[in-house]
């Protein structure tokens, strides 16, 4: 049974607290489209948070030898898919945007 939904809920709402309480917050997630970033975003945003968009990039090629050393490998036509329709964070989506070059 997939229970992400409900994982995802419970994650929202330990962010809100964490928001309330003036945490300091990391939310690890590939987020590749800008819908995806919002909600979380926009979270920060209701609580009048400082947000960052930390972007890792990687060479495709490099992201493909990669994928080809791990145990449970993503089949390539996913990657090249995922990277068609990636949506490249812009400016306006986060107090900051952070751009590192990691391959």
């Amino acid at each position: 049974m997939n229970n992400e939904g409900q994982v995802m809920q419970l994650a929202k709402a330990r962010l809100r607290e964490a928001l309330a309480a003036k945490q300091k917050i990391i939310w690890d997630a590939t987020s590749l489209l800008r819908d995806g970033r919002s909600a979380i975003l926009g979270l920060g945003h209701d609580c009048h948070a400082f947000t960052t968009i930390g972007v890792f990039t990687v060479h495709p090629d490099v992201l493909i030898q990669r994928n080809r050393k791990r145990n449970h490998q993503v089949p390539t036509a996913i990657i090249e898919r995922q990277l068609t329709n990636l949506e490249w964070p812009i400016a306006d989506e986060a107090h900051r945007l952070v751009m590192v070059d990691s391959t």
